[in-house]
């Protein structure tokens, strides 16, 4: 299904810059500016959004091994991480 144009835009926007003002890191910073990943990060470009959403919001509790994501997820609004996800799935 189409990402609604505003969402990705946003999306976008919060993938490369973060939100400085809620101390929250651009994803760009370790999955990489097209979100293909890496050994240590995983791959966000064309994943689902869905997935995105539910790892973002799970991502939030306290998962083990995923400090650096709780402290990433944390101040993100359900909003804010919809943009993302909606972002990433739309990358090739």
């Amino acid at each position: 299904k189409p990402h609604p144009a505003a969402e990705v835009a946003e999306g976008n926007k919060i993938f490369h810059q973060g939100i400085p003002s809620q101390g929250v890191s651009a994803c760009a910073t370790c999955h990489g500016p097209q979100g293909l990943g890496s050994k240590m990060f995983p791959r966000l470009a064309g994943q689902h959004a869905k997935y995105i959403m539910k790892q973002l919001q799970s991502f939030q509790g306290d998962m083990p091994n995923v400090a650096v994501m709780h402290g990433v997820a944390a101040t993100l609004h359900k909003a804010e991480m919809r943009a993302v996800a909606d972002y990433a799935a739309s990358l090739p």
